[in-house]
């Protein structure tokens, strides 16, 4: 369910921003005059393949360390903040029909800036936009701060509810699929989540994320 309508001329490209890609994971569909043995990708290219319906995707992919010339050298806050004083209807992207955080994350190292991240992610998003999110299953499933309950209300609170049947655990990952609203039916308003015991017992690990309690515009 990505937004926006069936393709036309006036419609643009869906921005998709991922965050932490190494590597273009939305390559362009081949070349369509070359034969199957001659196929070759368009280098450099930000323009994804096209998505049922014929809308096109247009790709931001970023890395602390890109493995590929197409993807941006970016720290994500330095990116975020950047983009977010670029008008909303900026044709440069300043904001991003969908964002992918998959296995980011948990590898940030202060449980507030993943809260952060998640904030900007936010912002970042349009209305009616989507937020792809993949943790390992421990870090919901085997912490001693984080359960499945408790982030749901986390991202409700970021106005990024989990859409109805938009989850789903692994033996070993967890994904999130969210969707960006300001609508107070299906948000919670913005609150603190801190860092407190939920779980007891042996071979826990302590992963969490931690939230203010700010709204997305600063309030």
């Amino acid at each position: 369910p990505l937004p926006g309508g069936p393709d036309r001329p006036d419609v643009p490209a869906l921005q998709l921003l991922d965050v932490g890609a190494i590597v273009n994971h939305y390559p362009p569909e081949p070349e369509p005059e070359l034969g199957p043995g001659l196929q070759v990708l368009r280098s450099h290219s930000t323009l994804g393949p096209a998505l049922p319906g014929g809308r096109r995707l247009h790709v931001t992919s970023i890395d602390l360390n890109p493995q590929e010339e197409c993807v941006l050298k970016a720290d994500f806050f330095d990116f975020a903040q950047q983009q977010l004083k670029l008008p909303r209807d900026a044709s440069s992207g300043g904001r991003f029909d969908v964002v992918v955080l998959s296995l980011v994350v948990n590898f940030v190292g202060d449980p507030a800036m993943r809260g952060l991240m998640i904030r900007r992610c936010a912002e970042l998003l349009a209305e009616g936009g989507l937020l792809f999110l993949v943790l390992p299953e421990p870090c919901l499933y085997n912490s001693r701060y984080l359960k499945f309950g408790v982030f749901e209300k986390m991202m409700r609170s970021c106005g990024l509810p989990i859409i109805p049947g938009g989850w789903k655990r692994t033996s070993k990952l967890f994904f999130a699929l969210c969707r960006r609203t300001e609508s107070n039916a299906e948000r919670e308003p913005p609150r603190a989540f801190g860092k407190r015991v939920l779980r007891n017992g042996g071979g826990m690990n302590n992963f969490c994320i931690l939230l203010d309690g700010r709204g997305s515009d600063g309030s």
